[in-house]
């Protein structure tokens, strides 16, 4: 189980309560009624999001046609920024050029 920087006592206020209240939602709602591409970046490390589940959402949402893409990143955190790896931003680039039909 990945604890978040909360949970563990860690970050900026270890002591404060969470000053936003987040309001439970199940993007699979969203995402069923969509059919514009999307690419989801995910680093491996990420203590804000189920990455694991989240893949497995995408991965039966793209069984049902969507077209949706993920890469996993599984050195990196939520924002993928664990190390000096470009790899992030020219996937996200490159997969711009694919959609629009630049891709070399």
């Amino acid at each position: 189980m990945v604890e978040s920087h909360r949970a563990r006592g860690k970050g900026p206020y270890p002591n404060c309560p969470d000053r936003y209240k987040f309001i439970t939602t199940d993007p699979q709602v969203s995402l069923r009624s969509s059919n514009t591409a999307g690419i989801w970046l995910f680093g491996g490390q990420d203590v804000q999001i189920p990455v694991g589940l989240s893949i497995d959402h995408l991965n039966l949402l793209k069984i049902e046609g969507k077209p949706f893409e993920y890469c996993l990143f599984p050195e990196m955190g939520h924002f993928l920024t664990a190390s000096d790896s470009s790899a992030p931003i020219k996937i996200a680039i490159n997969w711009i050029k694919k959609l629009s039909g630049k891709a070399k």
